[in-house]
């Protein structure tokens, strides 16, 4: 007998099944992209919030993986993402669609996406070490660690050193952590005050690498490491 409850069922436009047929994505990416679509469509919504942790228990990721495809997805245009303080909302990029030659018209209403070209050819095989691979942190858009970087500026007079992709996933693996063990932005706030107060060892230029390898001191909470969550 056939069960006519809605609520078994996940609606998804003709032209995300049209990208998903001929998207050139890796096992990661895919997944990721799933839990997407399971939980913005499969509740009559265009976005959602999902948080790393949540996609990671989703997809049978870890965490750092996810993390490191959804950058790449969000970066390729894929993904949208909008904060709105810290959590984090995600949709699928409607353009996918306009790139297939698809209309959305009729799923998404009048919102029209930048193109999506580019992430129809083939990705630029350009092999770069992750130590090589700077990330300038004015393009990061986190309260978090803004509120360090604005603090960091006043004390040191000067702006923050770059960082590798490495040690920018160190960051946000840790930086999460501390979320899910609780941190408060008024205790972070505290801590990274107490920081710039505290003396530190000769040659330490005070990075936020530095700040949260002794996170432990001003939160109580240990290292990430996700063999041990």
């Amino acid at each position: 007998m056939e069960n006519s409850n809605d609520s078994l069922f996940v609606k998804v436009p003709h032209w995300v099944m049209n990208y998903l047929m001929t998207a050139d994505l890796n096992m990661t990416q895919f997944r990721i992209l799933n839990a997407v679509i399971r939980n913005t469509f499969g509740y009559n919504q265009t976005e959602h919030w999902l948080s790393v942790s949540f996609l990671s228990g989703l997809t049978g990721c870890n965490q750092e993986q996810v993390k490191r495809e959804l950058r790449k997805m969000i970066q390729r245009g894929i993904i949208i993402q909008r904060r709105d303080g810290r959590k984090r909302y995600l949709q699928i990029n409607p353009a996918i669609g306009d790139s297939l030659g698809s209309s959305i018209g009729d799923s998404l209403g009048s919102y029209k996406g930048d193109s999506l070209a580019p992430h129809i050819k083939k990705e630029t095989k350009e092999k770069r070490s992750k130590e090589k691979y700077y990330i300038d942190f004015v393009e990061i858009d986190d309260p978090l660690i803004n509120f360090y970087l604005n603090h960091y500026k006043k004390v040191m007079k000067r702006k923050h050193v770059r960082i590798s992709e490495k040690t920018y996933e160190f960051i946000q693996n840790q930086i999460s952590h501390l979320i899910e063990c609780g941190t408060t932005q008024e205790e972070w706030e505290e801590g990274v005050t107490q920081f710039f107060k505290d003396p530190i060892k000769e040659g330490n230029n005070r990075s936020i690498r530095y700040f949260l390898e002794l996170s432990h001191r001003y939160f109580e909470v240990h290292l990430y490491n996700q063999f041990n969550k």
